[in-house]
């Protein structure tokens, strides 16, 4: 992978505008992210992280979505109000092909390898990252960035 220097705010503002172009639903996404900060990643990777998990927040709320991406040196977290997920599904979702049963949402389209893919690039960065999900309330999805000090 070719990591580079990223200026995090800039780069998840464009990601945003993207995901924002192509959901299929009005959707309003807030960015909260610290002035100057930045993170070596590979640029088209981390972008598909992010479109990943934001479009995955679109697909899986309801007609008022909202989410909120918070970042700084240490990370990025990408929140929403979506129908959330399951605690037993939750050790499931990183694995291949899964998809988490919701019963009325056979309508949303996958192949369940979205977040397989987030967490093995994750991996290869070496950075870790964590769900919170509540059903009815919505997922926190939190990327930690790999510091010099850990």
């Amino acid at each position: 992978m070719a990591q580079e220097r990223i200026d995090i705010k800039a780069f998840l503002k464009s990601v945003i505008e993207q995901q924002k172009l192509r959901a299929d639903k009005p959707c309003e996404i807030s960015l909260l992210c610290a002035e100057c900060a930045s993170v070596d990643a590979d640029p088209t990777h981390f972008s598909n992280v992010i479109g990943n998990l934001i479009d995955n927040s679109i697909k899986y709320s309801g007609d008022s979505v909202s989410i909120l991406v918070e970042a700084d040196d240490s990370g990025v977290s990408v929140s929403d109000n979506g129908i959330g997920i399951p605690e037993k599904s939750l050790p499931e979702i990183w694995s291949k092909f899964y998809r988490v049963p919701h019963g009325n949402r056979s309508e949303v389209r996958g192949y369940g390898i979205g977040l397989f893919y987030v967490k093995s690039i994750i991996d290869k960065h070496r950075w870790s990252i964590s769900v919170e999900s509540k059903p009815g309330k919505g997922s926190r999805f939190m990327i930690k960035f790999k510091t010099d000090e850990q």
